[in-house]
């Protein structure tokens, strides 16, 4: 099938429409830069705040602190509705590998470390 010319009103908006598609582009480029430097910024802010605030100087600090924090939090966390929740799932996980007959080593050692995190 040919093509016919197109006529002088056409090309004047496909030029149109062209020349507005190219501002689109440096529009979207400069939203995902701004976008960007804004999550890094904000990164970084919390990271110096929360660095600041902890009296920490690198990440080992800062595990080392986290560590000391929180062994009470993981405790009450497994103790309660989500912990409930977890064992449940785990469970009724267990129960069907272990009821079809399947015997999976692999599945036994990720039980192991899991409870032993947990304790």
């Amino acid at each position: 099938e040919e093509r016919r010319p197109m006529t002088k009103r056409e090309m004047f908006r496909a030029q149109k429409q062209f020349n507005a598609s190219r501002g689109s582009a440096a529009t979207i480029f400069g939203s995902f830069a701004a976008g960007t430097f804004l999550c890094v910024a904000g990164a970084g802010a919390s990271w110096f705040y929360v660095k600041s605030r902890m009296g920490v100087r690198d990440s080992k600090e800062y595990a080392d602190k986290m560590r000391q924090m929180t062994p009470m939090t993981k405790r009450s966390i497994s103790d309660g509705v989500v912990g409930s929740t977890v064992r449940k799932f785990k469970s009724g996980i267990e129960s069907r590998v272990t009821g079809g007959g399947a015997n999976l080593k692999a599945f036994e050692g990720i039980q192991k470390k899991v409870d032993s995190d947990n304790h």
